[in-house]
């Protein structure tokens, strides 16, 4: 993410914060796409709009904890996470099921059948990865979030995220083939 927009998202949280209803509107346009792909990937398509709702009663609730020294995506994303983990501790795992909003994450326009198929194969190799790969994997892929990002959003180091993501692409590139 630039520094212009996280500066952009900086300045709609603290509107939000100071009581601005239309900032948070485009806080919550601004960060849903990305954010929905990251959650169908824990949680699956079919609770992911629950979730989401979830997290964004928590992120009204707490808004007063929100620092402006911060970065908004991953407060905002370590708070969907959290509601995300909460959700499956209540409930099994649901089996995720590639529909049409994840063929359009993936910038699929003709519906192509092929592609479809190639998108569900891709998800069973990700599938496989360990939990901390595919999380970082997603966050990176889908919840279009920096290194510095993902490790503040997971609350670790850059190295350690870096890490994850080259063994989780090295395992892709093992399981597909690739040298």
């Amino acid at each position: 993410m630039s520094d212009e927009s996280s500066s952009q998202l900086r300045d709609l949280m603290v509107r939000y914060q100071g009581g601005d209803t239309r900032a948070f509107r485009e806080l919550y346009g601004a960060l849903v796409p990305a954010m929905r792909g990251y959650l169908i990937s824990l949680v699956g398509s079919q609770l992911v709009d629950d979730v989401l709702q979830e997290a964004f009663i928590r992120v009204h609730r707490v808004r007063h904890t929100y620092r402006d020294d911060a970065p908004v995506k991953p407060w905002i994303y370590a708070i969907a996470r959290y509601t995300a983990i909460d959700r499956i501790r209540k409930q099994q795992r649901v089996r995720r099921e590639i529909g049409d909003a994840e063929l359009e994450r993936f910038g699929e326009v003709e519906r192509d059948p092929t592609t479809a198929i190639a998108i569900r194969q891709m998800w069973q190799l990700i599938d496989r990865l360990p939990e901390s790969q595919r999380e970082v994997l997603v966050l990176q892929r889908l919840g279009d979030l920096s290194i510095k990002e993902i490790a503040d959003t997971l609350q670790t180091t850059e190295g350690a995220v870096k890490q994850k993501l080259h063994r989780a692409y090295n395992s892709l590139k093992s399981w597909l083939g690739v040298p």
